[in-house]
């Protein structure tokens, strides 16, 4: 009856919706009869979300090996970025409106990056966003400076997340980079506070205050000084505080005021790191056993043999 009362345009509508449905179910089925009946049958093609890794633009980077390809990597997806950028070409000044809007919406389509891997390995995933490609240039950009300055200081970069992925590949969460005895929280960006991100760096590093290693922040010179107008001195310290914009799970699931003295340690290609003391938290830090939010023993023993 209720079908009956339905105006015919709502009708059509749930039908619609209700065809969708059901086929969506049958095939479904189909499909996962096929993969437990057949053994070449690969079930992550069609169900992607099954699988246990989860590509990255730039993979986990493993050993300093690895670490020294990270400019490979910025430099194939750089050209890449760019070139998509202009369109394909150079030639946009003598491009008619016409063809220059359809320019500018094709600038912001999906980079098909899945061709790069053949140019560097270090790439995993097959498309991405423009921005998102920006944002992790500026990432990669900042941990390529923070290499030459960590092995200036003679601490050499064992494992780095490039592209802001928060966990490797066994589900453990890592900064982004580290090495024996320290760890480093990295940003691209051009203010350190867009998004209080400083804070939330800072509070990633706070949980691991009490391990002994030794906690480091990379940024662009830029970015600190549109954030404040003190400058970073070496052998100086300076306190900075705020609070974080998310909440944190590891805090009690609030937002974070975070307090910390910084000390810069080097500079390199206009990108600065700072050496973190006496990181405050409040509410406090909360040690879940279970949760593995601690950066502790990611690096096998073995990686000291790299």
């Amino acid at each position: 009856m209720i079908w009956l009362g339905m105006p015919s345009r709502s009708r059509m509508r749930t039908w619609r919706v209700a065809r969708t449905t059901i086929k969506q179910i049958v095939e479904s089925y189909i499909f996962r009869f096929s993969a437990n009946d057949s053994p070449n049958f690969q079930s992550d093609v069609l169900f992607p979300q099954e699988r246990t890794q989860m590509p990255h633009l730039v993979r986990t980077l493993v050993g300093p090996a690895d670490i020294n390809r990270l400019p490979e990597a910025y430099t194939v997806l750089a050209r890449a970025y760019l070139t998509h950028r202009a369109g394909g070409s150079d030639e946009s000044a003598s491009y008619d409106y016409q063809r220059l809007t359809r320019s500018v919406l094709a600038s912001e389509e999906p980079i098909q990056v899945a061709a790069l891997r053949s140019q560097c390995d270090l790439i995993t995933t097959d498309i991405e966003r423009p921005g998102e490609v920006f944002h992790n240039l500026g990432q990669m950009e900042v941990l390529i400076a923070s290499t030459h300055i960590m092995r200036r200081l003679g601490l050499e970069p064992l494992m780095s997340a490039p592209t802001q992925q928060s966990k490797d590949d066994d589900g453990n969460e890592i900064a982004d980079m580290q090495g024996d005895g320290w760890l480093l929280e990295a940003y691209g960006g051009q203010k350190c506070d867009s998004n209080q991100k400083v804070f939330e760096d800072l509070c990633t590093l706070a949980q691991n205050a009490s391990s002994g290693r030794r906690l480091f922040l990379a940024f662009r010179k830029t970015a600190w000084e549109a954030f404040r107008k003190l400058p970073l001195r070496i052998n100086e310290h300076l306190r900075i505080q705020g609070k974080t914009k998310k909440s944190r799970p590891q805090f009690g699931n609030e937002k974070v005021r975070v307090s910390a003295e910084l000390e810069l340690v080097g500079e390199h290609d206009g990108i600065c790191v700072c050496e973190v003391f006496q990181i405050e938290t409040d509410p406090p830090w909360i040690v879940l056993q279970t949760s593995g939010i601690c950066h502790e023993s990611i690096i096998p023993e073995s990686r000291e043999q790299i």
